[in-house]
């Protein structure tokens, strides 16, 4: 059993506000513990923290641990770092959020099986959250929660890529590599507490795994077997 450490260095403490700012906010969770260290990656004196409940302590052990920069490249000095014991890096086990969307079980490149959420449905209903209001004549409306837009956005982009390709996964479309693999981290990010960084330091991609998380996103083997049901008989 494992989970993430972050560190942020130069400073003391932190607040909310700040581990918002950082853009930390869906991979700590909402509770969260932290505490100064003197000497963190690359020897700096910072902040630690870690989602609550570990029982471990804080601390920076660079022969047992793996450390990430948030900024991979470019001289840029790090916002903050990622990191993990390298005995027990974490798991969809360890990463599960409290409320998990429908969806398929991948198995990743770490060997375990991660639960893809699906957006949006082979008949085309909503796998997310619908919020119930009324429309300006007093009718019902429905539309994804606010938390879930971007990823019913996303979908919609995946759904359009895989049309124009057949599915395949190859960036024969418009959609970079680049952006696929955002888009796979962001899915994975609706039920685990991780990003992109997160995914790329567990090494949980492959070229040919990203196209599965991509698929289950918009249900892309229910879709081809819809229309083989529906498809007229020759």
């Amino acid at each position: 059993m494992g989970d993430f450490y972050y560190f942020v260095p130069g400073v003391s403490a932190v607040n909310a506000a700040a581990i918002r700012a950082l853009g930390l906010a869906g991979s700590l969770g909402e509770h969260y513990e932290q505490g100064t260290v003197d000497s963190g990656p690359g020897g700096a004196f910072g902040t630690m923290l870690q989602a609550s409940g570990q029982k471990r302590p804080l601390r920076c052990d660079a022969e047992a641990q793996d450390w990430f920069p948030s900024v991979p490249k470019g001289g840029v000095p790090a916002a903050y770092w990622l990191g993990f014991e390298t005995a027990a890096p974490p798991g969809p086990a360890d990463l599960i959020r409290e409320r998990v969307i429908p969806g398929a079980d991948v198995v990743l490149a770490d060997g375990n099986a991660w639960h893809c959420p699906t957006a949006r449905w082979a008949a085309g209903e909503s796998g997310l959250p619908l919020r119930v209001g009324l429309d300006a004549e007093g009718r019902r409306n429905m539309s994804v929660v606010e938390r879930y837009a971007e990823l019913w956005s996303m979908a919609m982009e995946v759904l359009a890529e895989l049309a124009a390709i057949g599915g395949q996964g190859e960036q024969a479309g418009g959609m970079t590599f680049e952006r696929a693999l955002a888009i796979a981290a962001a899915a994975l990010g609706a039920n685990y507490r991780v990003g992109l960084l997160e995914v790329e330091a567990l090494g949980l991609l492959t070229t040919d795994l990203y196209g599965d998380v991509l698929r289950a996103l918009v249900d892309w083997a229910g879709m081809l077997d819809l229309e083989k049901k529906t498809a007229p008989a020759s």
